[in-house]
């Protein structure tokens, strides 16, 4: 019967790990061909090519690279508890956390919601940023624990994935005072005014475009952007109206800069996506934090 070499395997589960060979080479005080030779046998060894190296550089894992690091997560934290079963000294005090935020959540959410990332006891979060499309991948993947997403979570238990809503914010249509004092009737008034919308691939876009809908608005298009600090920098200065969430607002309307010219729907919603396996009940306490500190505000 064949027999793994255990050491390909942690050489492997390093390089999946760290995402390049010369950041496994530096945690595991080795040489980078050294690492290059082990993996090149346990892929002879599986008959499967386990990264794909693209032109611009780097390591992708490949379907069998998927595979494999999902055997050898869950191979490496049981190995781990049970050395932390006879040696609790040698155990590692944290727990990674591999947390995946969408970028355009991060501007839309202030930061200070996400505080208790960095508050779970014996947790050390490992934070990346991204797109949907890809932090999706990673997570069914298993390269991720638990996903930050604006995006709306596909049918409940697609592709193995959990999702519950952690926050719905107001979108609010904002403006300079001047244009304040000018909207006698709102939403009305705005209908020859100038917007800032958001990109046909932005989550936020159909809520507002039902809303215009509703109340037979039909304003003329100043540019559109997913970046909802750029649609508040637009209206500051005069260049038309936006509608942004009124958290990305909060601060501008407290200094005077712009005013909220009315609310428009409940829009930008925030998910936490998760695998139903082990992983689950951790995520789930995390979103629980996020949930309150979104509760307290």
């Amino acid at each position: 019967m064949r027999q793994f070499n255990f050491n390909h395997l942690h050489y492997f589960h390093c390089v999946a790990s760290e995402g390049s060979l010369a950041q496994a080479a530096r945690r595991l005080y080795i040489s980078q061909s050294t690492i290059s030779a082990q993996i090149k046998e346990l892929e002879s060894f599986l008959g499967r090519r386990l990264f794909n190296r693209p032109p611009g550089g780097g390591l992708v894992l490949t379907d069998a690279g998927r595979r494999v690091l999902e055997h050898t997560t869950t191979m490496f934290r049981v190995s781990g508890q049970l050395l932390a079963s006879f040696h609790p000294e040698l155990s590692t005090p944290n727990k990674v956390l591999e947390v995946g935020m969408v970028s355009a959540a991060s501007r839309v959410f202030a930061a200070h919601f996400f505080l208790p990332l960095f508050r779970m006891g014996g947790i050390l979060p490992r934070i990346h940023s991204g797109n949907h499309d890809e932090l999706y991948a990673a997570l069914v993947a298993h390269e991720l624990d638990l996903l930050l997403s604006d995006v709306r979570p596909r049918d409940g238990g697609a592709d193995g994935i959990e999702a519950r809503i952690i926050h719905r914010v107001d979108l609010v249509a904002i403006g300079t005072p001047s244009l304040g004092k000018a909207v006698k009737i709102f939403p009305a008034d705005l209908g020859l005014v100038p917007c800032i919308g958001y990109v046909a691939s932005s989550p936020t876009r159909l809520d507002v475009a039902q809303w215009f809908h509703e109340n037979n608005l039909h304003p003329p298009v100043a540019a559109e952007t997913d970046d909802v600090n750029m649609m508040l920098e637009a209206a500051r200065a005069g260049l038309c109206f936006a509608v942004v969430p009124r958290s990305v607002a909060s601060r501008s309307v407290e200094d005077g800069s712009v005013v909220e010219l009315g609310t428009v729907a409940r829009g930008a919603e925030l998910s936490g996506l998760y695998r139903a396996d082990e992983t689950a009940s951790l995520a789930n306490d995390l979103i629980a934090s996020l949930i309150e500190e979104f509760r307290k505000a």
